[in-house]
């Protein structure tokens, strides 16, 4: 019957500090995401060139030189500008995973005394 004492702080602790640790959790998993993904960053530099390729300006003006230059710099900051959207969208993908995941997390944390009292009473039913 000594197991019976232990109830009240098991209750006690799965309902307030085990929340609160829960909540660290899950705003810590929101800060790696955004660290790991770096979106502010990306979302700032979105248009920049890829890898930063630069040419070298020639020392007279031709215009084919010029041209050229500048088709080179639009595609590298096309292709920058696709490979930062498919990082974000996948960071943004891994926020709403983990927003979801936390939301069942907690939604579970709620409901698991009692699912485990009833599957032990069914458990206990079943033997009888």
């Amino acid at each position: 019957m000594q197991w019976l004492l232990i109830l009240p702080g098991y209750f006690l602790w799965h309902y307030t500090l085990a929340f609160r640790d829960i909540w660290h959790l899950w705003m810590n998993a929101f800060w790696t995401i955004n660290r790991v993904f770096s979106i502010p960053l990306l979302l700032q530099t979105l248009f920049s060139p890829w890898k930063r390729i630069i040419e070298t300006d020639g020392k007279k003006f031709d215009l084919e030189d010029w041209a050229g230059r500048k088709l080179v710099n639009l595609m590298s900051r096309l292709v920058g500008a696709m490979v930062r959207m498919s990082v974000i969208v996948t960071g943004l993908v891994s926020m709403l995973a983990t927003f979801i995941l936390g939301l069942c997390l907690y939604m579970f944390w709620v409901v698991a005394p009692v699912v485990i009292a009833i599957l032990f009473m069914s458990g206990v039913y079943l033997l009888f």
